[in-house]
């Protein structure tokens, strides 16, 4: 089997999910985007093996990411 790679990166909103919710559509829209958001989760599939890191601490969960990366590459 060929070694691949697949990664995935989840962002939400800087703002409470409520707070968010109680937006209209288009302000909804405008604050997903690099600067108003954050990585929520961010996963690796490596040759049928999953590694999903998730949290508030989007440092932690980039910080866990690039360790598994380092390991696998």
């Amino acid at each position: 089997m060929e070694d691949y790679f697949v990664i995935d990166i989840e962002t939400a909103p800087l703002l409470p999910f409520e707070e968010y919710e109680r937006l209209e559509e288009e302000k909804q829209q405008k604050l997903m985007n690099p600067i108003d958001s954050k990585v929520i989760a961010a996963g690796i599939r490596h040759n049928k093996e999953d590694h999903v890191f998730f949290g508030e601490d989007e440092r932690e969960v980039l910080k866990n990411f690039w360790n598994q990366w380092k390991s696998i590459v």
